[in-house]
């Protein structure tokens, strides 16, 4: 690809966008090509063995005599869906050496999960303004809990539950900062993204109620 603006997005919504094309994980697919693909460019510093692969689509179910053919087929599968990108990208993104296989990682991309990771840590550090500015830009970033239709796998659920709570964490500092500054009504509509996706913090709900309350919102607090 000569020229591109490639975009990979797994906070919610699994998507990849490139030059205003895009391909989504709501698209009428196998669930296992969008596994095998999510697996790629998560892992896209090293290359995969098809050991490794197959363990990964098929484990300890019963799946094809040849699961090296079947795994051939799948990675044929992801290349195709790839190529609606346009461009021959899936021969460009999915490259085999050795044997194995591996994201390109030499065509750079943007990921959200990279950018929500870098901002959060970011603002941690700075100072209150500077802080406020990045918390947002991180929240901004997350639409759902990372790769939500694959989150019963297993390799999902760690990487899930540490950007969920890192995103609770945020949310509630954010929260803070926004009051402090009287900033309610910012802070009441970060509440209302943060309930539905987080629906349990009862700490959420506490700063929604209070920040209603404090802008006469009676009936909505209740």
């Amino acid at each position: 690809m000569e020229s591109f603006s490639l975009e990979v997005r797994m906070l919610g919504e699994f998507s990849i966008r490139l030059n205003g094309q895009e391909i989504t994980d709501s698209d009428n697919r196998s669930r296992k090509v969008w596994l095998l693909l999510a697996y790629m460019i998560y892992c896209r510093n090293r290359f995969i063995s098809p050991e490794e692969l197959v363990e990964l689509l098929w484990g300890e179910e019963e799946g094809s005599s040849n699961p090296f053919n079947a795994l051939k087929t799948m990675l044929h599968r992801v290349r195709a869906m790839l190529n609606q990108l346009g461009g021959g990208a899936g021969h460009d993104l999915i490259i085999r050496r050795d044997g194995s296989y591996a994201w390109n990682s030499d065509i750079p991309f943007t990921f959200d999960v990279d950018d929500f990771e870098r901002l959060c840590k970011s603002a941690s550090a700075a100072q209150e303004e500077e802080k406020l500015e990045q918390s947002l830009q991180a929240l901004a970033l997350y639409r759902g809990d990372f790769l939500s239709k694959l989150s019963a796998e297993p390799w999902v659920v760690p990487i899930s539950a540490y950007f969920h709570n890192l995103y609770v964490q945020t949310v509630q500092e954010t929260l803070h900062l926004l009051e402090s500054r009287g900033r309610l009504n910012d802070a009441v509509s970060l509440c209302q993204t943060a309930v539905s996706i987080e629906p349990y913090n009862e700490e959420i709900y506490r700063h929604l109620m209070r920040d209603l309350l404090d802008l006469g919102e009676h009936r909505k607090a209740i």
